[in-house]
């Protein structure tokens, strides 16, 4: 269904380094480059002892028999799976919604008929799940997203809902930038540079648009900036009985530069600049309503706000919901004739969800509190049908719950969960300090302790942020399982993470050693406020980046890591990752005037002087460590952690201290750890019992 891993190795060998010879990078210079072959005999044959070593120290005991910890833990971890109500989508065939990796539709009758089926290949090259479905504007089809593996790859199928046939697809995108046109009879989607096209350098992602009658597909954006992929998703409306089209930027759920374009149907070659993506304006495009586009921005403020841009009156800009002073708007869609509001308060910690109209008026305000759950944890983005906005609510005491936002009512409420959870929260103490990191500045952590323990057997540090995603408590069976072991889990907000504004984040986009110091600070307030002697680091992805660095540049600070499917070279990753190139705005890239990423010499010293491999060197004692991966990760690259792996096993001779677990058929989105990662804390800090809390 998508290419394999051998396309994928192929692809890294093509992409070309910028400012970099191989000789330069730290991966040659430590003896190590030989592992970017991920689908080489010799890698093979090395991936497969390190992951035997590695299941044998997290499964067995020490006479080499099953340990009952493990089972002890992969059997708690079954329970404590959520449990909310389902997201469906009413059709006028029935409810629509997602169930076991399958798309499964409830007729009014109440049978279920599985649409789309979860698919397991029979050549043993993995799993293909529906992972999300998109209703066309009329109702009548359903677009289909498969994605085999945790891929980024993601493969769409158009579904008749009446005949219930595929009547066009599949369309392979990346990042998921695929979209309905609002007659219903035509797509839009990316398709990204070929393999020969990436050879000779042209590293585009073109957008396309697709007739679902006649197949033809039409070519109708390139971006202009150049050197690096930009990633733009495709809106059409009508205005002055002209249809237009919309370009703008997107890169999942990274805060980057905003980049929007316009053109009129009918003028392929006018498109016309709304925004230029530079370096400070932050944001995303939200939704058109006559002749006005709106952006969510910084350039209304520092914590983000709604402008409108009129395309009918030469651009004119208007402030339509402005930044507040300590509330961040975190997110903000359409519903309708309604914009749907998240905020985020930087000083209590609390959320708020609220209803505006398009004029900027606010018309109904909730926090989670109104239907008694906690107004702190994490909140999902919107799913809209209809009348209704669904979105989901948890916290590291609270499991998953979905709650119902009536778009006409505007009342709120909690949808029921198929099966209570056995998990008592209000055994769980959470609080909240404002401590000084290295430099004096004040950064938040969250503090999650059980009440019946009196001091912690261990510090849980996890982290994130980097690239303006706050990172909140929120229901997570590490977390969990961690309690249940006695441990305290901590949250820290560092800097470059979403949760206090656009300044928050840009300050430490190419100096990360602030962001270390950050969690730094937060291991020594445990050690001071909860006693704790042992603290395991903790972090996925751009946060397994910070793990690796915390490993190299802080290792006396901790007495285990572990980096989930990490970065452990930055300026390889963004020279030669498959997904590096889209990344150079997570790293404070400066663009010219025409939006143009400046790619320096400058710049690609200041990424070493902290990136981990590339300081390796620095590093004289070595702790602990477990690196987590997967062999079909696209996202960051497999080799990335067997880059350090390797490199640590050459530094230390001998050493039964690092562990790498690369997870067969598995890519950067499904990679599953929560088990192994708690079976290595407990081997290691000596903890082999779980005390539940029920």
């Amino acid at each position: 269904m998508f290419g394999n891993l051998f396309s994928a190795v192929l692809f890294l060998f093509l992409m070309p380094i910028s400012h970099l010879s191989a000789a330069s990078l730290p991966s040659e210079q430590l003896g190590v480059r030989w592992l970017k072959n991920t689908a080489s005999p010799r890698v093979q044959q090395w991936l497969a002892e390190e992951n035997k070593k590695t299941r044998d120290f997290l499964t067995l005991n020490s006479n080499g028999q099953a340990d009952p910890f493990f089972d002890a833990l992969t059997k708690r971890a079954k329970e404590l799976l959520a449990t909310n109500s389902a997201i469906t989508i009413p059709t006028a065939h029935g409810a629509l919604a997602t169930k076991g990796g399958a798309l499964v539709l409830k007729t009014t009758g109440g049978a279920e008929v599985v649409l789309a089926p979860r698919i397991t290949h029979e050549d043993g090259s993995g799993v293909s799940s529906v992972a999300e479905f998109r209703m066309s504007p009329d109702g009548g089809k359903v677009a289909i997203c498969y994605i085999k593996n945790g891929s980024d790859l993601s493969e769409w199928n158009i579904m008749d809902l009446t005949s219930r046939q595929m009547i066009a697809g599949p369309f392979l995108v990346r990042l998921n930038d695929f979209s309905w046109a609002v007659d219903s009879n035509h797509i839009f989607y990316t398709k990204s540079a070929t393999y020969p096209e990436m050879a000779r350098k042209m590293f585009y992602a073109r957008n396309f648009r697709v007739s679902l009658r006649t197949k033809e597909e039409e070519f109708i954006f390139e971006p202009p900036q150049t050197n690096y992929r930009e990633t733009y998703g495709i809106k059409d409306f009508e205005f002055s009985g002209v249809r237009h089209l919309v370009a703008h930027r997107k890169q999942g759920a990274a805060e980057v530069p905003l980049g929007v374009y316009v053109r009129r149907e009918g003028i392929p070659a006018q498109w016309q600049a709304v925004r230029l993506p530079l370096r400070h304006r932050l944001g995303k495009f939200i939704a058109v309503k006559g002749s006005k586009l709106y952006l969510r921005s910084t350039e209304a403020g520092n914590n983000f706000g709604i402008v409108s841009v009129d395309i009918g009156q030469n651009m004119k800009t208007e402030s339509v919901v402005a930044a507040r002073t300590h509330q961040v708007l975190i997110v903000a869609e359409p519903a309708g004739n309604h914009l749907l509001l998240q905020y985020f308060d930087a000083e209590s910690f609390a959320w708020s969800v609220e209803v505006a109209d398009f004029s900027g008026r606010i018309l109904k305000r909730f926090q989670l509190s109104d239907v008694g759950l906690s107004n702190f944890g994490t909140v999902s983005s919107f799913t809209v049908t209809g009348p209704t906005a669904r979105f989901t609510y948890s916290d590291v005491g609270t499991p998953v719950k979905t709650l119902a936002l009536n778009l006409q009512s505007l009342g709120l409420e909690v949808l029921p969960d198929a099966a209570p959870i056995p998990f008592d929260g209000s055994k769980i103490q959470h609080e909240r300090h404002m401590i000084p990191s290295l430099d004096g500045t004040l950064v938040p952590i969250d503090v999650y302790t059980r009440r019946d323990i009196r001091k912690p057997a261990f510090g849980y540090l996890f982290y994130y942020g980097y690239i303006g995603i706050p990172q909140f408590g929120w229901w997570s069976r590490k977390f969990q399982l961690a309690l249940e072991m006695n441990g305290a889990v901590v949250i820290v907000h560092q800097r470059g993470g979403g949760e206090r504004g656009r300044d928050w984040q840009m300050g430490v986009k190419v100096d990360r050693m602030p962001s270390l110091q950050d969690t730094v600070a937060a291991a020594r307030w445990m050690r001071g406020n909860l006693g704790v002697e042992k603290i395991v680091a903790s972090g996925r992805s751009f946060g397994g980046l910070h793990t690796m660095g915390a490993l190299i540049h802080y290792p006396n600070e901790f007495e285990a890591f572990v980096p989930v499917v990490p970065v452990a070279d930055i300026n390889e990753f963004l020279s030669e990752g498959m997904f590096g190139f889209f990344a150079v705005d997570d790293f404070g890239i400066d663009r010219d005037a025409g939006g143009n990423p400046q790619d320096t010499p400058t710049w690609r010293a200041r990424l070493a002087q902290w990136s981990p491999l590339a300081n390796l060197t620095k590093l004289n004692q070595l702790k602990p460590v477990m690196i987590f991966s997967a062999d079909h990760d696209e996202r960051i690259g497999p080799e990335q952690a067997y880059y350090m792996t390797e490199a640590l096993n050459v530094k230390f001779p001998g050493n039964k201290l690092v562990h790498l677990y690369s997870e067969k058929n598995n890519g950067h989105n499904a990679r599953t750890e929560t088990v192994d990662e708690m079976a290595f804390v407990g081997r290691t800090f000596g903890i082999q019992q779980l005390n539940p809390i029920r």
